[in-house]
């Protein structure tokens, strides 16, 4: 009996069975225990669920993967998103900056594209230990011309199907009324164990709890200043990765849509129904 190798201290082994992920490593051979717990938590140690949204995220990755930064420069330099200091137990930080995006100007498939390619960033800069990041929504100044129902529709997406067991926490500061009329529409489209992780905050203090305040933007009352230049972030794989992606494309054909299927988009069926699991 082959034995299970779990790296990530953010991995809980009570979360699921041995004698189930085996079962996952059977079907995907080549993805190590880390990846496959992290599909089996998301789904509650359903193989039924847990196994179909391997396949989903791995048949959109075969298409799709990887994404380039040439892909969605333009969105990228809007600085929108980006990866910028730690948490305080040393998690990556992905920082967003809602006042700068503007739904009537940005492009959807660049801006899906640049929410992977900084996601993928993260993913590369996390501790050997350690396998989630943390989000930081700036909402400073955001107002209703911000927001961007359709976009974040996206995003949840992306982070669920693709990245499951990957977010750490979400802090969102200023969480005030804007906020929570969003948030009505927006918690619909998460899984109940991703809507836990969203940290309102109505007060500063709620922010440091979580980030050291070099490591919040200045626009929130922190003391990081430090200004985003997209020239100083790279792609984040190994340069064999981007120079076969590059060789298999047809420069006189536009990249396939990087939006879910409908069989991508099944509702979440992550909660225990109490029935056995027959997988």
């Amino acid at each position: 009996m082959s034995s299970i190798v779990i790296k990530s201290k953010d991995i809980d082994r009570s979360k699921f069975t041995d004698e189930k992920l085996r079962k996952m490593k059977e079907q995907f051979p080549n993805l190590d225990d880390d990846t496959l717990a992290r599909f089996l938590i998301a789904r509650n140690n359903k193989l039924k669920l847990a196994v179909p949204l391997l396949q989903s995220a791995e048949s959109w990755r075969s298409i799709h993967y990887p994404i380039l930064k040439k892909d969605c420069l333009e969105e990228i330099s809007k600085g929108v998103m980006k990866l910028r200091g730690v948490d305080k137990e040393g998690r990556p930080l992905l920082v967003v900056t809602a006042k700068l995006h503007n739904p009537r100007e940005r492009d959807l498939e660049q801006s899906a594209r640049m929410v992977i390619w900084w996601t993928e960033h993260a993913i590369r800069a996390l501790p050997d230990d350690k396998s989630k990041y943390t989000i930081l929504f700036d909402r400073t100044d955001a107002g209703v011309s911000n927001q961007d129902i359709e976009f974040t529709k996206f995003f949840t997406q992306v982070f669920q199907r693709l990245y499951p067991e990957r977010l750490h926490t979400a802090v969102v500061y200023p969480s005030g009324v804007l906020f929570w009329g969003l948030w009505n529409i927006v918690k619909f489209f998460l899984d109940p164990v991703t809507r836990n992780k969203v940290r309102p905050c109505m007060y500063f203090s709620g922010v440091q709890e979580v980030i050291a305040d070099e490591h919040i933007p200045a626009s929130m009352g922190g003391k990081a200043n430090h200004p985003f230049n997209p020239s100083e972030y790279s792609d984040p794989y190994p340069q064999e990765v981007i120079e076969k992606a590059l060789a298999a494309r047809n420069p006189d054909q536009p990249l396939p849509s990087i939006k879910f299927n409908q069989e991508d988009l099944q509702t979440y069926e992550g909660n225990d129904d109490g029935e056995e699991d027959d997988a």
